[in-house]
């Protein structure tokens, strides 16, 4: 009887992380996408990377395919860095070369290190903004690229006082 009482609790417990493991692929977006890819078991980092149109975009945990994503978003995405002197540079994403050793055409690429930092990067996509820079906090995200550009420099400036 406890041997069968045991399994079902073992049971129970696979089928909810097995749930929730799906219905988190399920709700990936450009807003918690650091999150998303931060909440991942990885040594090194954990990386979205899409090819071509960015219809099909892969997930790469230390560099290993762990799963694809389909229709996130589209070739019209843009990322930029800031600069404080020049303001935002659009930036090309980081290029890729697949096993046979032939670099790949990167539509969009973002990945998150082992310190929980990700790459800092804004991104604009279908007049929304996404400031993906912050380390402590959550995916900003804002209505123009200057509203966030002044959130930015406004937590900067707490940090430096």
């Amino acid at each position: 009887m406890i041997v069968v009482l045991i399994m079902g609790v073992v049971y129970n417990l696979a089928l909810t992380n097995f749930q929730q493991l799906k219905s988190s692929k399920e709700k990936l977006t450009l807003a918690n996408l650091k999150e998303y890819l931060g909440a991942l078991k990885y040594k090194t980092n954990a990386q979205i990377l899409c090819l071509d149109d960015c219809s099909t975009c892969k997930i790469l945990v230390d560099g290993n395919e762990t799963e694809e994503v389909k229709n996130l978003f589209d070739d019209s995405i843009k990322m930029y860095r800031y600069d404080a002197l020049n303001g935002m540079i659009l930036q090309d994403p980081t290029p890729y070369f697949n096993k046979e050793d032939v670099e790949e055409d990167v539509c969009f690429s973002y990945k998150v290190y082992a310190e929980g930092v990700g790459d800092q990067v804004f991104l604009e996509y279908k007049e929304k903004y996404y400031d993906l820079t912050d380390y402590f906090s959550g995916t900003i995200i804002g209505d123009s690229m200057e509203a966030l550009v002044q959130k930015h420099e406004d937590m900067k400036s707490e940090v430096m006082q």
